[in-house]
């Protein structure tokens, strides 16, 4: 990702809202299940995962814990727009 890169081009790491769900369905975990595991609410949980709110840090490393994550990069995209 980062040779794509240039110097020259600004670039900002937007947040993937779809890889909380993805994640989550590998595990096998429902909302309640991952909102339970978190202490987040479930409503905040759906809200995250349909991109209508975006975590905060806190929010986003209790999310990583919670789905195994290690690598934080994987709920981001770059985009060069």
């Amino acid at each position: 990702m980062c040779e794509d890169l240039r110097e020259d081009k600004a670039f900002i790491m937007v947040f993937n809202h779809k890889m909380i769900r993805k994640l989550r369905s590998d595990l096998e975990l429902t909302k309640t299940g991952l909102a339970k595991l978190t202490g987040i609410d479930l409503s905040y949980v759906a809200r995250i995962e349909s991109g209508m709110n975006s975590p905060t840090a806190n929010t986003l490393c209790k999310l990583a814990d919670a789905l195994e994550v290690e690598d934080m990069n994987v709920f981001f995209t770059v985009s060069t727009e």
